[in-house]
């Protein structure tokens, strides 16, 4: 009972230290990299598609060559498809084994990254508004996106936990197997436990991706404030810039290609997907 109070009070901790952590990247950016103006000590920048003018990209045109399959659909074999099929499921094992096995630590993962993903957006505006930067409607329509899409992470991770659709092995017997027989355990409880945990790990393999996504779109953000206001570091923020916009410089494009992401991870982790697929 100790140990476990101990660790509760552990995981809180570590969250409220991710919300400090994030809130505190805002102040730290302004006061290392923000040149102020000594003589009104106000800065007032509207972001617009000017930054696209700073950042000069190298067209590089590829020739273009199709390269032929060795085998075509039509000629190829039974045997390689039977090898494709033995090679899923072999991945789908180890990825099950990981999974079951750390499944709590990635879940605290999750929620944890979330968290400081929610601060560090929320210092932004924050800053920004202090600052007298004002953020043209892209860049506000995109940050209060990340933040709703954030705050639905939580609750899909809390499907992690508790699957709409379950009647499964206890997860902690489970574990146990794969601890005394390794991977291969994964195949004792049948095919509908190893799917059932292969849709709830591929569900926290996307909510990682999107995870990865709403971080990128954030640092895009930062990055196009610190290169418009001309702060220190422009190597630095132009880097940033140049691999944070491949995600992120088509607002709408991006609402629609991480809602329908957050779509799959609720079918995968509520076990939606996998029990319409039992039946």
């Amino acid at each position: 009972m100790v140990d476990l109070i101990i660790s509760k009070s552990f995981d809180i901790f570590l969250a409220l230290l991710m919300l400090v952590l994030g809130a505190l990247v805002g102040p730290f950016f302004q006061r290392l990299f923000f040149q102020h103006n000594e003589a009104d000590g106000k800065i007032k920048i509207t972001i617009t598609n000017r930054v696209e003018k700073v950042i000069e990209e190298k067209i590089i045109v590829k020739d273009e060559r199709k390269i032929l399959n060795k085998y075509s659909s039509k000629e190829q074999s039974q045997d390689d498809v039977f090898m494709y099929i033995i090679g899923f499921i072999f991945i789908g094992a180890i990825l099950v084994y990981y999974y079951v096995k750390y499944q709590y630590t990635i879940i605290l993962s999750l929620i944890l990254s979330t968290l400081f993903i929610l601060s560090m957006t929320f210092s932004a505006i924050y800053y920004s508004t202090k600052r007298k930067v004002s953020l043209d409607n892209s860049l506000r329509v995109l940050l209060g996106w990340v933040i709703i899409i954030s705050a639905n992470l939580p609750f899909a991770s809390y499907f992690l936990l508790n699957p709409l659709y379950s009647e499964q092995k206890n997860i902690n017997e489970v574990a146990a197997t794969l601890n005394a027989e390794g991977v291969t355990g994964v195949f004792n409880y049948g095919a509908e436990t190893y799917f059932f945990y292969l849709y709830q790990a591929l569900g926290a393999v996307f909510i990682i991706f999107l995870i990865v996504l709403l971080l990128s779109a954030v640092t895009y953000t930062w990055a196009i404030i610190n290169i418009e206001i001309n702060s220190h570091f422009q190597t630095l923020w132009k880097f940033l810039y140049k691999y944070s916009r491949t995600f992120s410089k088509d607002t709408f494009f991006y609402i629609g290609y991480t809602l329908f992401i957050l779509v799959v991870i609720y079918l995968y982790v509520s076990g939606v997907l996998i029990n319409k697929f039992i039946k």
